[in-house]
């Protein structure tokens, strides 16, 4: 799923950068434009199973010794590295980025516009699960799984309530505030109590979590996702998908955790994207800008020459991912059991660590 959604954010990204489409354009054309960038959908992906993962590995370790500092350290190896770097590459292509780049460092990019930067980049998502990995621990260190659970539910559904409500009330929303995204790391860490605690969560939840596993309601969600593209001018679309994208996601976790599993999720090429999508993530947008820069901005005009800047686009970013992984994020996971202070798991994989949006 993180490897799906790496490489849809990819495309979104690229299809984004497409000027206004003239009416006499391929209407099949302006479909898919509608379709691939309607709203954020695949971040709250990286929500929810950042949620999921962050969660289960804090459920784990929950009694042992040095659990904040174990924690707050594997996070630093696993994200600073490609952070840094992401830090210096956008300094350098966007002038004038100084005062937004302090925001990154300060992990509050997220509220840009609260401060009157109007530059925006992928790293508010970072942001915001960054903010999530500083708080989360201190609840998950002193509360038992079922008051965990409920916490999850919690944030679930205040995000899910409120970002409709303010936008009834005012009339607009800034959807990269932290507290409109809290449902997808609220149901990612539901399904991380369900995976690792199922007995301790209680009848109240159980019940609950009969309903969220419903077939019916899955497929009426399915269906809605699928739809919302159509109806472009609904003024709780961006509300709605988020919802939607992080319930479907939630079920994909239960039915994985249930036994369901397919060869195509599960092959090698997408175990691999998986393992560079956090890379993907935060290096793809230079390289579109690098393309477009060099070619101009695309044309929906002639498609084809758009699809080859879009290949080209892939493979550079791939590329780009795959040397870090093995120059940089690797080498750096052989520290661990230099700072960690309890026998650390050497060969854990890359591949189950938290994409920070992944992950």
């Amino acid at each position: 799923m993180r490897a799906l959604a790496a490489l849809f954010v990819c495309f979104y990204h690229v299809v984004q950068e497409v000027p206004p489409l003239p009416e006499s354009v391929n209407p099949w054309v302006r479909a898919l434009v509608n379709a691939v960038t309607h709203d954020y959908i695949t971040v709250d992906i990286f929500f929810v199973l950042s949620g999921f993962l962050i969660t289960a590995l804090l459920l784990r370790d929950q009694r042992g010794q040095h659990f904040f500092y174990n924690f707050y350290w594997r996070r630093a190896l696993r994200i600073l590295p490609v952070f840094i770097v992401s830090l210096l590459l956008f300094w350098h292509a966007v002038p004038g980025s100084g005062s937004y780049l302090v925001l990154c460092l300060l992990l509050v990019a997220n509220f840009n516009s609260r401060f009157g930067i109007p530059i925006t980049s992928a790293i508010w998502t970072l942001c915001i699960e960054e903010q999530f990995y500083l708080l989360w621990p201190q609840a998950l260190h002193r509360c038992k799984p079922k008051t965990i659970a409920w916490i999850a539910i919690a944030l679930t559904v205040v995000s899910t309530v409120l970002r409709p409500l303010v936008l009834k009330l005012h009339g607009a929303m800034n959807v990269q505030y932290t507290f409109y995204r809290l449902d997808g790391l609220g149901f990612g860490s539901l399904a991380g109590c369900l995976y690792m605690a199922p007995e301790q969560l209680g009848s109240s939840i159980r019940r609950i979590l009969r309903v969220l596993n419903s077939q019916t309601l899955t497929c009426v969600a399915a269906a809605a996702l699928l739809l919302t593209p159509i109806f472009s001018n609904f003024a709780y679309l961006a509300s709605l998908s988020i919802t939607l994208t992080c319930y479907l996601t939630f079920r994909f976790i239960i039915a994985v955790m249930n036994g369901w599993t397919s060869h195509f999720i599960a092959s090698r090429a997408l175990g691999f994207i998986a393992s560079i999508s956090y890379g993907m993530y935060m290096y793809h947008s230079f390289v579109i800008l690098y393309v477009f820069r060099h070619y101009g901005p695309p044309n929906m005009m002639h498609p084809w020459i758009l699809g080859l800047h879009t290949v080209e686009i892939f493979a550079v970013t791939i590329a780009i991912s795959t040397a870090s992984l093995f120059l940089l994020e690797k080498p750096v996971q052989y520290l661990r059991p230099y700072v960690l202070r309890r026998p650390a798991n050497t060969h854990e994989a890359l591949v189950t660590q938290v994409h920070p949006v992944s992950g």
